[in-house]
């Protein structure tokens, strides 16, 4: 992969950029007047920069927490500004050293009750006066990540000794490497602010594109254990869009299905199948069966192939084909079923219960079909059906679907179970408004708090709901959050409460819509706001 390839995959999206060039206007401010702020708003570099709402360095990720920063902003935020204003005023080769003076400084002294600041925090202290300085990824792990990936990739030279480095060499390393790479990219760009929020954004949203590139990772090293995976979770947590990318991942090394081009493309429309079980789908569908057609003006039936065997032949002539192949170099199927447990799967998959078996995968779990007296010719299955080792099964189910309760334990034997988070699937809701995630966090909280929910995490709503707010559209003074709650999410939190009295439903669905808006819950209960419509259709 080169620089300019992963630039293309990151965009950074407008509107967030928008709102980080506000605060790199405020920043800026900040750091000509060399942190000379008034008592009354003493702190004000950073209250911003643990504000998660713009963008600046923590990008919404929380690692500040409510005691780090009272113990800042305490009676030592004197000597803390004075030592920051070093960093700043430094060459160079000196800002470490001074930077190293402020960590000891606030290590030995900024500690009240057993609460200290992490060294992660003090390390984003001082990138939150020095964005064009300092990386905005400060926890170690996070970095030592995203550095492996880059290196992995081929985007920094392996000759290069970051391990060695310190975290604050580490943070400066990756910030200057980001930033010559994308001036190279950006070569034209003349907006230069735009450029700097630009390098500010990009540690984040490179590590955050990585990391759902690691998901892959982790789901293909389940299918190269089993053959066959259900991707589980609540409503909305991007399953089958997973499955797709696990699909490409594996088949063309490259998770991005939906901007694949020449021979991967290709690869992946050949390599790939996908189909949808509902409560109609059987046997005949998905294995074979027999079809009607016209001959000499009568009808007649004939055994047709289902989707699966289909798909299962093909992968069978690429295994005989590439026997001569590396292992690497063979090539793999990979077959997606979405809603797997609304099909009848007793019905719809038949014998094939055995062959599917990772332990049967291959001619030895060849078996028998229901029309194998009437497969013919040179059919690759005319001795009896078989699933090749080159074929991948990946099925997606919702954890609280009624028909969930269907599935035999026969079939659970053969599939693992990975599950797909509510928190995990706000990957996807990255390059949109940024404060999006916090209405779901609210949400999702109070989903499974017993004074308001009442219910499991396998309830909670993933971000495939909240990412339908790109598309809303409202008039002057409306509000697109609300919106939101009344045309995606209030239906479904009505489902999920069905059977209890309507009372109850009301009054759940009312503090759930509270604890969505951030409203306290000793909040006026005679606030004339629009609140009070919140069960009522537009």
């Amino acid at each position: 992969m080169k620089w300019n390839e992963l630039f293309e995959k990151v965009k950074v999206n407008t509107a967030e950029l928008g709102e980080m060039n506000d605060a790199y206007g405020k920043y800026e401010r900040l750091i000509n007047d060399r942190l000379t702020i008034d008592d009354g708003n003493k702190l004000k570099v950073i209250e911003d920069f643990v504000d998660t709402s713009n963008g600046i360095a923590t990008i919404r990720n929380r690692s500040f927490r409510i005691k780090e920063r009272e113990l800042i902003k305490g009676p030592h935020w004197d000597n803390i500004k004075d030592l920051l204003k070093a960093i700043i005023g430094a060459k160079d080769q000196d800002k470490e050293s001074k930077y190293e003076k402020l960590r000891d400084y606030i290590k030995q002294n900024v500690v009240k009750d057993g609460d200290s600041i992490p060294h992660a925090a003090i390390l984003r202290l001082a990138a939150s006066v020095m964005p064009d300085y300092l990386c905005t990824i400060a926890a170690n792990n996070d970095m030592k990540n995203l550095l492996n990936y880059l290196e992995k990739n081929g985007l920094i030279s392996n000759t290069v000794n970051w391990k060695g480095m310190s975290d604050f060499e580490r943070s400066h390393f990756l910030r200057q490497e980001i930033q010559k790479d994308y001036n190279a990219y950006k070569e034209k760009e003349t907006d230069t602010n735009r450029f700097r929020t630009c390098c500010c954004l990009l540690p984040w949203t490179i590590y955050e594109y990585f990391k759902s590139e690691d998901v892959c990772c982790e789901i293909e090293e389940i299918l190269y254990d089993n053959y066959n995976v259900i991707l589980t979770g609540a409503p909305g947590t991007g399953k089958t869009f997973l499955a797709k990318k696990v699909a490409s991942f594996i088949i063309t090394g490259d998770a991005d299905f939906e901007n694949l081009n020449g021979e991967d493309k290709v690869k992946f429309e050949q390599q790939s199948d996908f189909v949808q079980f509902h409560p109609s789908y059987d046997y005949t569908d998905f294995v074979e069966g027999l079809r009607p057609r016209e001959k000499k003006r009568q009808v007649i039936f004939e055994r047709h192939d289902g989707i699966f065997k289909e798909f299962c032949k093909r992968a069978a002539t690429a295994m005989r084909e590439d026997a001569d192949e590396s292992e690497s170099d063979k090539r793999k199927f990979v077959f997606i079923i979405d809603e797997i447990n609304r099909g009848e799967i007793s019905k719809i998959f038949g014998e094939l219960f055995f062959s599917i078996d990772p332990g049967y995968r291959g001619k030895k779990g060849i078996v028998k079909t229901q029309y194998q007296n009437m497969v013919s010719g040179v059919d690759e299955f005319k001795k009896g059906f078989y699933v090749p080792k080159n074929v991948y099964v990946i099925g997606t189910m919702n954890d609280i679907d009624r028909s969930v309760e269907s599935m035999d334990f026969a079939f659970r034997r053969r599939f693992a179970f990975h599950e797909i988070t509510a928190t995990a699937s706000q990957a996807m809701l990255s390059n949109i408004f940024p404060e999006i995630k916090d209405y779901m966090d609210r949400l999702n909280n109070a989903i499974v708090a017993l004074d308001k929910g009442g219910l499991t995490e396998s309830y909670q709503i993933g971000a495939s709901y909240f990412k339908k707010i790109e598309g809303i559209t409202v008039k002057q003074g409306q509000n697109k959050y609300k919106k939101l709650w009344d045309i995606y999410l209030k239906g479904v939190l009505y489902e999920y409460f069905r059977g209890l009295p309507n009372d109850e439903i009301e009054k759940k669905i009312e503090s759930l819509y509270k604890a969505y808006e951030g409203k306290k819950k000793d909040q006026d209960k005679d606030d004339k706001g629009e609140d009070n419509d919140v069960n009522k259709d537009n």
